[in-house]
C-alpha cells in the first residue's frame, strides 16, 4: 500500500509541474512577444559582443597557424648548415610552394634583404619594418597594399638564431584575406559591417562589402567620428581610449545619419594595437526581429505540444537515465565490463546466498609494458579491450567478469565445481589470444597467465580465494607464463 501511494504521489506530482510548465511557458511567450521589441537594444549589443569576440578567436588561430609556419622554416635554417644568404633564400622560395605565402625572404644581419625588388620597397615602406628587424622577436605588421598582388597582406618576422646568435630574419607576405576567409566574415555579408581599427593611428579597413566602403579600403575613424552621435558627450573619448590602453574589448551604441548602431570590438593579439569591430545597424537587426517574432508564434504552439508529448514520457526518461547512470557506476570505463567494486560485491553476494560450487580466477596479460612501450599507449588499451571480449564471450553463460586493475581481469565461475571444464575453456581462451591485431603492427603474439581457486574447496570467502587465485597466477608467471595454474594445497 505504501508503494501504491508513493506511485500515486509521484504521478500527481508530474502532473502539477507540467501543468506549471505549461502556464510558465504560455505567460513567458505573451510576455515575451510584447516585451522583445524593448529588450532590442541589449539584444544587439550582446550580439555584436558574440560575434566580434567569435571573429577574433578565429583571426587569432589563423594568426597562430601561419605565425607557426614561418617560425618552423626559421627553426630549419638555424638547424641547417648553409650561413649563405643567397642558398637560404631559394630554399625559402621551395617552401613558398608548398605553403599559403604569397612571397617569402630573408634578411641578413647587416639587413640585406633577399627578395624581390617590390618586396624590398614594401618593407621599407612599412614604418614597423626596423622595428621588427630590431626586436628580434617574432612581430606581425601593420596590414598594407602590396606592390606586386594590389591586394592587403601582412608580413610575419622571424628571426633566425644560429648556435646563440642572431643570423638574420625570415619574412612572408600572407594575405589579408587569409585571415578574412578563416574567420568566415562573408557570412555576414548584408547583415553586418566588419572593420579592422588600428587604435592609435584610428586607420580602419573594411573587411566586408558594406555600405560605407568596399572590402579592401582604408578609412579613418576620426573623419567618420565628424558623423557619429554619442548619447555621452565623452564616451567616444573613452572607447578610443580603452582600445589605446589595450583593453580587450567592449561595445559602444551611437547614431549615424539618424540611424542607431551598435558596435562590438575586440583586440587582435598578434596584432598590435588592432582591432576588429563588427557594426550592426537596428534597421537590419529589426527586420531579423519580425521574422523571429512571427515564427515564435509558430514555434510556440509547437512547443506546448511537445511539451505535452514530454511530459507524458519523462517518468519514462527517468527511469532509462537511472539505469544508464547506475550501468556507468558498476563498469569499468575502458572496457564496458565490471569494475573492481562491482565485482567483488556479486561475488561476495554469491558466496553470501548461494549454496552451489564455484572457481575464481585472476587473469593476468604477459609483458604488458612491452605492448605500451613498443606499440603505443592507444595499442594497449586494444590489448585490454580485446581480452575483455573473449573473456566476456567465453564465460557468458555462467560467469562474472571484471578488471581487477591495470592489465588483471578477474572471472568467478558459478555452479562449477570440475577442473576439466575450466581447463578446457582457458585453452579455448589461450587459442583465441594466441595472436591479436594492434594498429600498425599487424598480427602480433599474445598470451596470458591465468590462476585459479575453487570455492568451497581451497577458500571460504571472496578475500581468501583471491589470496589464493594470486598464488596460482604468481606460480604460473615464476614457471614460464603464457598458462593456466590451479591452487595446490602445499602453497598455504
Amino acid at each position: 500500500m505504501a508503494i501504491l501511494g508513493r506511485k500515486k504521489n509521484s504521478r500527481r506530482m508530474y502532473g502539477m509541474i507540467l501543468i506549471g510548465y505549461l502556464v510558465a511557458c504560455a505567460i513567458i511567450l505573451i510576455v515575451g512577444f510584447w516585451d522583445a521589441r524593448n529588450t532590442m537594444e541589449e539584444y544587439n549589443v550582446s550580439q555584436a559582443k558574440l560575434v566580434s569576440g567569435l571573429l577574433v578567436d578565429n583571426v587569432n588561430v589563423a594568426l597562430d597557424h601561419v605565425v607557426a609556419q614561418v617560425e618552423e622554416v626559421s627553426y630549419a635554417i638555424a638547424g641547417g648548415r648553409e650561413n649563405d644568404p643567397e642558398i637560404i633564400y631559394e630554399e625559402l622560395q621551395a617552401y613558398a610552394g608548398r605553403s599559403d605565402v604569397n612571397s617569402i625572404g630573408f634578411i641578413d644581419p647587416q639587413l640585406n634583404v633577399y627578395g624581390k625588388t617590390e618586396e624590398q620597397q614594401d618593407l621599407v615602406k612599412q614604418g614597423s619594418f626596423k622595428q621588427a628587424v630590431s626586436a628580434h622577436e617574432t612581430t606581425v605588421t601593420d596590414p598594407f597594399r602590396s606592390r606586386i598582388s594590389g591586394k592587403m597582406e601582412i608580413t610575419i618576422f622571424v628571426p633566425v638564431y644560429k648556435s646563440g646568435r642572431h643570423a638574420g630574419m625570415v619574412y612572408a607576405n600572407f594575405p589579408l584575406d587569409m585571415l578574412q576567409n578563416y574567420a568566415n566574415m562573408d557570412g555576414l555579408s548584408g547583415q553586418a559591417d566588419i572593420y579592422l581599427i588600428n587604435c592609435h593611428s584610428l586607420n580602419s579597413i573594411c573587411c566586408s562589402d558594406s555600405s560605407h566602403a568596399k572590402a579592401g579600403t582604408w578609412n579613418n575613424l576620426a573623419l567618420r567620428r565628424t558623423e557619429m552621435k554619442f548619447d555621452a558627450s565623452k564616451e567616444y573619448e573613452f572607447y578610443i581610449a580603452k582600445m589605446q590602453n589595450g583593453v580587450k574589448g567592449g561595445t559602444i551604441r551611437y547614431q549615424i545619419n539618424g540611424v542607431d548602431y551598435t558596435q562590438g570590438y575586440e583586440r587582435i593579439d598578434k596584432m598590435k594595437g588592432w582591432y576588429l569591430a563588427v557594426e550592426f545597424s537596428d534597421p537590419r537587426m529589426l527586420g531579423s526581429f519580425h521574422t523571429f517574432r512571427d515564427k515564435l508564434l509558430v514555434y510556440g504552439f509547437l512547443l506546448l505540444l511537445v511539451t505535452l508529448i514530454t511530459g507524458v514520457t519523462v517518468v519514462v526518461f527517468e527511469i532509462i537515465q537511472k539505469k544508464n547512470f547506475e550501468k556507468l557506476s558498476s563498469t569499468d570505463a575502458m572496457t564496458g565490463i565490471y569494475n573492481q567494486k562491482t565485482f567483488s560485491a556479486l561475488v561476495e553476494e554469491y558466496l553470501s546466498y548461494e549454496n552451489d560450487p564455484g572457481t575464481l580466477i585472476f587473469v593476468d596479460v604477459d609483458d604488458f609494458k612491452t605492448y605500451n612501450d613498443k606499440y603505443g599507449h592507444l595499442n594497449g588499451d586494444i590489448v585490454l579491450k580485446k581480452v575483455a571480449i573473449e573473456l566476456q564471450e567465453e564465460f557468458l553463460q555462467n560467469g562474472i567478469v571484471g578488471r581487477y586493475g591495470g592489465d588483471e581481469f578477474t572471472v568467478f565461475l558459478k555452479h562449477t565445481a570440475s577442473k576439466e571444464s575450466v581447463d578446457r575453456a582457458m585453452e579455448r581462451l589461450q587459442k583465441k589470444l594466441s595472436s591479436i591485431e594492434l594498429d600498425g603492427a599487424g598480427e602480433v603474439q599474445f598470451s596470458f597467465s591465468a590462476g585459479g581457486a575453487r570455492y568451497p574447496q581451497d577458500g571460504a570467502t571472496f578475500k581468501e580465494l583471491c589470496q589464493l587465485a594470486d598464488q596460482a597466477l604468481y606460480r604460473v608467471k615464476a614457471e614460464g607464463k603464457g598458462s593456466y595454474g590451479w591452487y595446490e594445497d602445499g602453497e598455504k
